[in-house]
């Protein structure tokens, strides 16, 4: 079936909407024609080889006997079996190029697939990036206020030392002082 340029155009359009709506079902679509295109390509090379060995074989045969050769069955038979080779190949080529055309169609499937992907893939990102921004602010400024926090409790414990320094000295003269006066050192 061979198919106008306007009409390969129209189904490939037609075909490219369809999987946009539906992303997975061109994945799907996709490994399909993959797995067919594969068969056909492996048919299409066996019925190269037949096609090529029956090409040598008829042409030994011709070359052989070409004076001898008689028998126009044979010769009809071959170009019988040529023909349908012919044929065959014919039919493998179509195939082939159908696959080609949906091939086309899933690389365009892909493309959109990739095209949305990345568009959600960058809105999640700038909003994550948003949320980390303020996420990093709220926390600057719970530090810096922590911060004034350390500083305040630095400065009191600093004058609570102080303090206790001094009334340890004083309770050190004072002690000092009473012994001395005890073991009468100073006279009362």
């Amino acid at each position: 079936m061979l198919f106008t340029s306007l009409e390969i155009q129209f189904d490939l359009e037609r075909l490219r909407r369809h999987l946009n709506e539906n992303s997975d079902e061109a994945v799907e679509q996709a490994i399909n024609y993959c797995e067919d295109f594969l068969i056909l390509a492996k048919e299409y090379k066996q019925l190269e080889k037949e096609k090529l060995a029956l090409k040598n074989c008829l042409s030994l045969i011709l070359m052989r006997g070409k004076s001898k050769m008689t028998n126009p069955i044979i010769q009809t038979d071959l170009a019988e079996i040529l023909g349908q080779i012919n044929q065959k190949l014919d039919k493998l080529s179509t195939d082939v190029t159908d696959l080609k055309i949906g091939q086309t169609k899933l690389e365009g499937k892909i493309e959109a697939v990739d095209e949305k992907l990345s568009g959600k893939i960058e809105a999640v990102d700038e909003k994550l990036s948003g949320k980390i921004e303020a996420v990093d602010e709220k926390l600057s400024g719970k530090i810096n206020a922590l911060d004034t926090k350390v500083e305040q409790l630095d400065k009191r414990i600093g004058n609570s030392e102080l303090t206790n320094r001094g009334i340890l000295i004083g309770l050190v003269v004072i002690i000092l002082g009473g012994a001395a006066k005890l073991f009468g050192f100073i006279g009362s």
